[in-house]
């Protein structure tokens, strides 16, 4: 879901959901010739944004590294991510009408455990005798007629969905059926975004069956901004923005069997809101600053309930957008 929003100090919040529209981050590492991919805030930091690629001339073209690594926070699953040099699942901000070339090489780099991120008990799994699922070792061929990419699927082969754009879904657009991308491969998605689509918010992330889940609860998703809401809903012009993306995320198995646990924990921004003490990532703001909020629920499995509270005192919401569509339209 997408919303986005505007908010004031005294609790005016102009709000519109697909993915909600709210937070982003900016993730802008030190350029070090030895990065960690898909670093993770620490517990209680203040929310950052994401590094903007802005397309150019009618064209965005912008080449990522899908990567990952373990979990050495609490050592449960896998992260997983789009770096675009130092910085993390970069925000993507396009007109209507623009091509998008997406190049996306595979460095995943053990593709035997990519499922371990689904370790985690659901309340009603038929799985009682273990908290970890085993690893599924996966070598299948297809053939080239039926393919896009590689013809063989393997543990590690993924693809990408570009969430909500009203794109082709033929090999090389948004096609998540036939397009295997294994590791060490590189792929383009030649993608043209229609002159209608609705100025608002949509994601991109992982959408190889039988993998999806464990990958966007490792992470790997990032945003898409179809600019022009200000043209539709002029209350949003020039209005500090932010972009908040909130991700469900494997629960440590040391806390899976406390009776309060829930399925999954959260995470805002790469930032943890971890249970049992639910510490919040901050929101820096200026007094009675009216701000503009994109909201995404990327998450695998996770349902958002929403409510702003400011000093114990619960604030409303002025909703602009839901689903990437102003509600303004018809649409």
């Amino acid at each position: 879901m997408k919303r986005n929003f505007l908010l004031n100090k005294n609790g005016k919040l102009i709000m519109s959901f697909l993915m909600i529209q709210i937070l982003f981050f900016n993730f802008i590492y030190s350029s070090s010739s030895q990065i960690t991919p898909c670093p993770r805030f620490p517990v209680g930091s203040y929310v950052t944004q994401p590094l903007n690629i802005k397309s150019s001339g009618g064209y965005l073209d912008i080449r990522l590294d899908y990567r990952n690594r373990t979990n050495n926070e609490n050592g449960d699953g896998m992260f997983f991510c789009y770096m675009f040099g130092n910085s993390q699942s970069p925000t993507l901000r396009i007109q209507p009408g623009d091509k998008i070339l997406f190049g996306l090489t595979n460095n995943y780099y053990s593709g035997d455990d990519i499922n371990n991120n689904n370790h985690n008990h659901h309340k009603n799994s038929d799985d009682n005798n273990s908290n970890t699922r085993p690893t599924i070792n996966i070598e299948i061929n297809m053939s080239n007629s039926n393919s896009c990419g590689s013809n063989q699927i393997t543990s590690s082969s993924i693809n990408v969905h570009f969430h909500g754009t009203h794109t082709s879904p033929a090999c090389r657009r948004d096609e998540v059926i036939r397009t295997i991308i294994n590791h060490g491969e590189s792929f383009t998605y030649d993608l043209l975004i229609p002159k209608n689509q609705a100025p608002g918010l949509y994601f991109y992330h992982p959408h190889f069956h039988g993998t999806a889940e464990s990958t966007m609860q490792g992470g790997a998703s990032g945003v898409i901004v179809v600019e022009g809401i200000e043209n539709i809903q002029p209350a949003v012009a020039g209005l500090p923005e932010q972009i908040l993306v909130f991700r469900d995320n494997v629960l440590p198995s040391n806390q899976e069997d406390k009776p309060d646990a829930p399925a999954w924990d959260v995470s805002v921004n790469y930032i943890p809101i971890p249970f049992p003490d639910y510490t919040p990532a901050l929101i820096s703001m200026k007094p009675q600053q009216k701000q503009f909020w994109r909201i995404v629920n990327s998450a695998a499995d996770l349902i958002l309930n929403l409510q702003l509270e400011y000093d114990g005192v619960i604030q409303s919401f002025e909703i602009v957008s839901l689903d990437g569509v102003p509600i303004t339209t018809k649409d």
